[in-house]
């Protein structure tokens, strides 16, 4: 069994209500009436697991509304269930809004973080900066930072994962390992650089100096974070300090489970 779903960019425009859907880790979904959430919840809420990506947990909170929209992103992964495991649950929206039509954004992982903090920002432009540990894999390799001008989607910016730079997001998880806690408790490494303690000090340092580096290489002063590697409040608040001129905004749903949101905003937003 194999479910198609066709590309974004059709003249039909999303009105109403519009669901969105993240099947990457915290399987999220949001819901969009006349392009403004009125509904959001992650799947570990339901299941009682940590970042779980499995969406059909969320299914029964959902409305039996006839729903014909909906949007979905993902990200990269190297378990080759997953694919299965996709199927299953896009199947199962199938089934619960059938004849919908569906949004695929599962390729635009970074695209998707960024559009989830825009539309939220109250910014008419901005440059939108997107760090993690992984997103899409495409053609050029797998990425780990972005940067898009908003709201056309220009890409700026791209670093992709390499043997020689891994990104932060990767370096984060491998340090919380390297602290005996599960890979993805980086936010524990962050909290332990407040102390005198390496190597979370020196990789705190060496990343408030990448976002430093990240914000100089934008074109506009209006700049939206996303992505999990900017749930670092205090790299956010130490480039407020050095740019006290620019205007920021930092996506409070950073990590994956945001990007339900984001490709709803897509959706809704693809024709305007």
């Amino acid at each position: 069994m194999t479910l198609l779903l066709q590309k974004s960019g059709k003249k039909t425009r999303a009105k109403n209500l519009l669901l969105g859907l993240n099947i990457s880790n915290n399987g999220s979904a949001c819901l969009l009436e006349n392009g403004k959430p009125v509904f959001y919840l992650e799947a570990e809420r339901l299941s009682y697991k940590k970042h779980d990506f499995d969406i059909r947990w969320l299914l029964d909170k959902l409305p039996d509304c006839d729903i014909k929209h909906v949007a979905v992103s993902d990200a990269y992964w190297k378990r080759g269930d997953k694919q299965v495991e996709n199927i299953k649950m896009l199947a199962a929206v199938k089934r619960k809004y059938p004849g919908c039509r569906f949004y695929d954004y599962r390729k635009d992982h970074h695209l998707t973080h960024a559009a989830c903090g825009f539309y939220k920002s109250g910014f008419e432009s901005a440059t939108c900066i997107v760090v993690d540990s992984n997103g899409s894999k495409t053609s050029a390799g797998l990425e780990i930072e972005s940067m898009f001008f908003a709201p056309t989607w220009e890409v700026i910016h791209k670093t992709m994962f390499s043997p020689d730079n891994i990104g932060f997001g990767r370096r984060y998880e491998m340090a919380s390992s390297a602290y005996g806690w599960h890979y993805m408790d980086a936010g524990k490494v962050m909290g332990k650089s407040a102390y005198d303690s390496e190597p979370a000090k020196s990789l705190q340092r060496e990343w408030q100096e990448r976002v430093l580096e990240l914000v100089s290489m934008a074109p506009t002063d209006e700049i939206v974070f996303a992505g999990g590697c900017f749930l670092n409040c205090v790299a956010n608040y130490n480039t407020l300090k050095k740019f006290p001129n620019k205007k920021l905004y930092a996506e409070p749903l950073a990590h994956d489970g945001g990007t339900a949101m984001g490709a709803a905003y897509l959706a809704y937003h693809a024709n305007d």
